[in-house]
């Protein structure tokens, strides 16, 4: 008859809107898990920013903290304690090769440089503090300080990343000539495309921060390694700072996409329990007030339940208030 006609048209609807539901879920998870990687990604460079801002280096904190309480307790000039990441600075102009020097460079640029007078006192007071093998001490000689910049010569190949890079000036510290002198002996690596780097034998590496040592040894450090160069670096700065503007922005869509599914889960919902009212109900009972007053009343308490579990409820509930 008529009413069964309906009532199987009632239940493949009810079907359908299940599904819908479903499929909703699904979609405002996505949401959700996307709100948190941007919300972490997000504190992650707010931490690097401030970090920045406060110390002008790119040394990880836990490793600078180190050094500052080093400094403190054990009397050492700041100029006689550097990481060697704090004395490299990457030129301007190359900026755009900045992976490939971090990638070279990166296995050195957490070693602390200490002035050999307080060499032996640090190594005691970082093994009195169990924090010696976190933190790689370069044993340096004094004559190795004394030497002149002079007595060898700088990398002058402009694909050389030492051509790329500038050393904090040797006003500032005694380790400049130590320094280039290192770096000239072990990293002079060239910068080559990807099919040069694989028929050349030299000390190579790409743009993308693949390293070559010899035709045996090869390294590529992983995609989101956290530059440690510089001791200026508002460039990476106004980068980090851009970036974070982006993410805030795909932050507050992601709360504005929560917010309209959650609503239109409700409206899905209410479509769901009017249906499912039908469906139970006999056609008498169905033109019954009585009977579709105490329906609507538990309907409301149902949509009420629902709300409180759903969880955006409360936030939206707040937002509704004000």
């Amino acid at each position: 008859d008529d009413w069964s006609e309906f009532i199987n048209k009632v239940k493949l609807e009810i079907i359908k809107i299940e599904n819908q539901n479903l499929e909703l879920n699904t979609e405002l998870e996505n949401y959700r898990e996307k709100k948190i990687h941007l919300e972490v990604e997000s504190k992650d460079i707010r931490q690097e920013l401030e970090h920045l801002a406060k110390y002008k280096t790119l040394i990880p904190k836990d490793l600078y903290s180190i050094k500052e309480l080093a400094q403190a307790e054990l009397g050492i000039s700041p100029k006689h304690l550097f990481f060697v990441g704090e004395l490299i600075q990457v030129k301007k102009e190359f900026q755009v090769n900045r992976r490939a020097i971090e990638s070279v460079l990166f296995p050195i640029s957490k070693n602390l440089l200490c002035h050999p007078e307080y060499l032996n006192e640090l190594t005691k007071w970082l093994d009195q503090k169990g924090l010696k093998s976190d933190i790689t001490v370069k044993r340096i000689q004094i004559h190795e300080l004394e030497e002149n910049q002079d007595t060898f010569n700088c990398d002058t190949d402009k694909n050389s990343i030492l051509s790329m890079i500038d050393i904090l000036p040797a006003t500032d510290h005694p380790f400049y000539s130590y320094l280039w002198k290192w770096l000239t002996d072990v990293f002079s690596y060239r910068l080559v495309i990807v099919n040069k780097f694989k028929s050349e034998e030299q000390k190579l590496v790409t743009a993308e921060g693949l390293v070559k040592t010899d035709n045996r040894t090869f390294r590529k450090l992983k995609a989101h390694f956290s530059y440690t160069l510089g001791w200026d670096n508002k460039e990476l700065i106004e980068s980090l700072t851009k970036k974070l503007l982006v993410l805030n922005t795909e932050h507050q869509k992601m709360i504005a996409y929560l917010e309209q599914g959650a609503l239109t889960h409700q409206r899905i919902e209410d479509q769901r329990q009017i249906l499912i009212f039908l469906r139970d109900e006999q056609p008498n009972d169905f033109l019954s007030l009585g009977s579709i007053q105490k329906t609507l009343e538990r309907l409301t308490q149902e949509k009420t339940n629902l709300l409180k579990n759903n969880p955006d409820y409360y936030k939206l509930k707040k937002e509704a208030e004000e």
